[in-house]
């Protein structure tokens, strides 16, 4: 038996561009330093710059940006970004290419703490 929280699957929902909450620093100290712990020696954290956000939010009907866990071909953690709908749909490129034609984007490429890190964060 888990002490894991039950997840139920929402089915009916809209989002509007709203979602989310602020939350306390020491909060956001205890959970960082929780994932540490259970992963030592691993990704902490990854950062996007503004340019490739503001892409993401300014494709059509987008309210947002879901961001989903990954791990590459070396088992390096990874974050992939990719802009939602107001129904949750995930707003995805018609094609493969990175040619510029397509206005949807999924985005990795981001840069990982370790060694892209402020110092100064968590």
């Amino acid at each position: 038996m888990t002490n894991a929280p039950i997840q139920t699957l929402v089915t009916k929902y809209t989002f509007n561009g709203a979602e989310g909450d602020p939350i306390a620093r020491g909060t956001a100290k205890t959970w960082t330093a929780n994932f540490r712990e259970f992963n030592p020696g691993g990704t902490e954290a990854h950062f996007f710059g503004a340019d490739i956000i503001k892409q993401i939010l300014a494709e059509e009907d987008c309210v947002g940006i879901r961001m989903y866990y990954a791990l590459d071909d070396h088992k390096q953690r990874q974050i992939i970004l990719v802009g939602v709908n107001a129904q949750g749909q995930d707003l995805m490129p018609a094609a493969q290419a990175l040619d510029g034609a397509d206005p949807n984007l999924v985005v990795d490429a981001s840069w990982p703490c370790p060694t892209y890190c402020s110092g100064n964060g968590f």
